[in-house]
């Protein structure tokens, strides 16, 4: 069956995509694509490279009290391997020439867009991109694909490997519908893949692909099983906002969901027509989406940390979720298997079980016809 994995990216909560990864590996589930987006190309990097991903859940912390995460070290250790603040760029900007009667200038400098900057260097991300151009599995080549996005051109670059282009039917240049073009990977689109909007625009067009397009999914509409790894539920958990940060977690996740809830109506709709027969299925595929969403509402605040908890309850809801789909496979197999029946008894007539002695003639049916006979006609 084609498989593919798609993977959506959210801040802290990418350690739900790390246990689904882990589950995945240790059941031997091995796609034949994978989509991701934004911080799940790392995980999926560590995931091709054969590291044990439960390795980390050991090193991340706990789920604790909101206030008490804020002054946990731990906490911020993790947030500075990942970014920085902006500190020196701030200051280098009072530096550089400008009009101090234009107030667009001064907004510029005293509250700039970039207040953020990744703490990897170039070689990081260089990295990064030779692991998934060289994505492979146990001998078996796997296809990656994730997204970037240009604001001025409203441009989602698809940056895909080789096998991935393969199994799309695409070519590095092809554009195709809603603003996509397909494009090549190297360390420059990585780098672009997890770039924040505080990160800022000086020397950059592109940003994270998550931002537009949180889950690539429509583009897998060939794949006959695809397992949607959402770091967000698509229904509100945990009762309703009462305070400003609760708000902006809803306008967050409710953002993010909007372009998920268009991709999956999408696929929907063409296994619905397959299924009618209205498609034909030499062409169509029946998708079979099978959802794995976090169990749980983090909160604004804890976008920013991967903790043990997700990552230990997504591994053990992804195993729950793949011996399910195992069974059920085993069990069409078990139905669409041909079933041996026994041939019936046939009773020739006794004049054909007289057999002829040895160097005797067999005798000839009355009702032979003669070779010559059909001349006669």
């Amino acid at each position: 069956m084609k498989t593919a994995f798609a993977l959506g990216g959210l801040g802290g909560n990418n350690a739900h995509t790390a246990g689904f990864l882990a589950a995945a590996n240790e059941m031997k589930v091995i796609p034949d694509v994978i989509s991701c987006t934004s911080g799940p190309i790392f995980w999926v990097c560590e995931y091709l490279k054969g590291r044990d991903l439960n390795q980390y859940c050991t090193k991340m912390p706990r789920d604790r009290n909101k206030m008490q995460r804020l002054f946990d070290p731990a906490h911020w250790e993790q947030v500075l391997e990942v970014m920085r603040p902006a500190i020196p760029e701030y200051w280098l900007r009072w530096m550089k020439p400008w009009q101090p009667l234009d107030p667009k200038e001064w907004f510029d400098r005293m509250l700039p867009a970039q207040i953020l900057t990744e703490s990897h260097d170039d070689e990081w991300f260089n990295n990064l991109a030779e692991t998934l151009n060289k994505a492979e599995i146990d001998g078996k080549k796997i296809g990656i694909v994730f997204n970037t996005f240009e604001p001025e051109t409203a441009t989602e670059y698809l940056h895909a490997n080789a096998t991935a282009l393969y199994h799309l039917g695409k070519h590095v240049g092809d554009k195709g519908h809603g603003g996509v073009e397909f494009a090549a990977i190297d360390g420059c689109a990585v780098k672009d893949s997890l770039r924040l909007y505080w990160y800022g625009f000086e020397g950059a067009t592109r940003i994270d692909g998550a931002y537009h397009r949180q889950i690539i999914l429509r583009d897998l509409h060939n794949f006959e099983r695809i397992y949607a790894v959402r770091p967000q539920n698509q229904r509100w958990l945990g009762g309703l906002p009462k305070n400003s940060f609760e708000v902006c977690d809803m306008i967050f996740e409710l953002w993010f969901n909007s372009s998920y809830a268009g991709e999956i109506a999408m696929l929907n709709a063409v296994s619905d027509l397959v299924r009618e027969g209205v498609l034909p299925k030499a062409r169509f595929v029946d998708i079979d989406i099978v959802e794995v969403s976090i169990l749980r509402n983090r909160g604004f605040i804890e976008y920013c940390v991967e903790t043990a908890d997700v990552f230990e309850t997504a591994r053990e809801q992804t195993r729950l979720i793949l011996q399910e789909k195992a069974r059920q496979d085993a069990a069409m197999v078990k139905q669409a298997a041909p079933v041996l029946v026994a041939a019936p008894e046939v009773v020739l007539p006794a004049a054909l079980l007289d057999q002829p002695a040895a160097g005797q003639t067999p005798p000839v049916p009355t009702n032979t016809i003669e070779p010559d006979s059909f001349h006669k006609h």
